[in-house]
């Protein structure tokens, strides 16, 4: 059940981080402020999970936390990177446009 948290724990985190990366990036104060906030905790969390499961003395489990860490950074970045895309556009260019 550990690998699912870690998975879950660090998709999430990758979205969150690379829609606040995006968000910086396009002078999106207010998004990479709420972004940036609660990121925090998600970050403790998951920190706390996974160094729970390698302390532990089961090799197949703690192979298969690596596995959920690998595979949860690179769908979280792959998905954050898709919707923030799609949904944050640049801060400049919505104020060229209403000229």
């Amino acid at each position: 059940m550990t690998p699912l948290y870690v998975f879950a724990g660090l998709f999430v985190y990758n979205v969150a981080v690379t829609l606040l990366t995006q968000a910086e990036s396009r002078n999106r104060t207010l998004v990479a402020t709420a972004i940036a906030g609660p990121l925090g905790v998600v970050s403790l969390g998951i920190t706390a999970v996974v160094v729970t499961a390698l302390q532990g003395h089961n090799g197949t489990q703690i192979a298969l936390v690596y596995l959920a860490v690998l595979v949860g950074n690179s769908a979280g970045t792959y998905v954050g990177a898709s919707v923030g895309k799609r949904w944050l556009r640049s801060a400049a260019i919505r104020k060229l446009s209403e000229r």
